[in-house]
C-alpha cells in the first residue's frame, strides 16, 4: 500500500471518527513502513519539525492522550530519524532515544500497550525506544494516521510504503 500526502491536503472536519477503534484487549497494529526518496525535504529553519508516522490515542482529542512514532528528515546525514512522541494530559513529549533509517529500506514499528502493567512501549525494528509506566487505563484506543507538518506543510507530494502486519 502506498500512502500519499498532498501539499495542502485538508482532512474532513471530524477525521478522527473515521479511524478504527480497538478494544483494550486487542492487539495494537504492527506496520512495515518504507520512506521513499520523495520523503526527503528541505524546510530551511523548520527542518527540525516533527511529522507523525502513526499512533494510537485513548482520547477523542489526540492532543490530550496519545502515543505516536514521529519522524523527520536529517538533510546533513541523509537519513530519517524516528522518535517516541506522546501527549500526557495535554503536555507534549518527544524523547531523545531515537532510531535512524534510510530511504527505500523497510522497517517495522509498533506501539505496545500492556493494560495489566499499565505500560506503553514504543518499538522500531525490535528496538525498544521508550517504555512509559503508570499510564491511564483506557477502555479502548483509536488509531491515528500519518500527519505531515509541525509549523510547515509539505512542500511537495510524498510517497510512503505502508503495510499492516498485524
Amino acid at each position: 500500500m502506498i500512502t500519499r500526502v498532498y501539499r495542502g491536503f485538508r482532512k474532513p472536519l471530524l477525521w478522527w471518527l473515521y479511524r478504527k477503534v480497538y478494544a483494550i484487549d486487542e492487539c495494537m497494529p504492527f506496520y512495515s513502513f518504507m520512506f521513499t526518496d520523495s520523503c526527503k525535504y528541505d524546510n530551511g529553519d523548520e527542518q527540525g519539525d516533527w511529522n507523525k508516522l502513526y499512533g494510537i490515542s485513548n482520547s477523542l482529542n489526540p492532543h490530550l492522550f496519545s502515543y505516536r512514532i514521529a519522524w523527520r528528515y536529517l538533510k546533513e546525514e541523509d537519513v530519517f530519524e524516528l522518535a517516541p512522541y506522546y501527549y500526557d494530559k495535554g503536555i507534549r513529549y518527544i524523547y531523545y532515544n531515537r532510531h535512524k533509517v534510510v530511504a527505500n529500506v523497510k522497517f517495522i514499528t509498533y506501539i505496545e500497550f500492556d493494560n495489566v502493567k499499565r505500560e506503553v512501549i514504543f518499538n522500531v525494528d525490535d528496538k525498544e525506544l521508550l517504555k512509559l509506566l503508570n499510564v491511564p487505563r483506557p477502555l479502548c484506543f483509536k488509531e491515528l494516521g500519518l500527519y505531515i507538518g509541525g509549523t510547515c506543510k509539505a512542500k511537495h507530494t510524498m510517497k510512503f510504503k505502508r503495510r499492516r502486519i498485524l
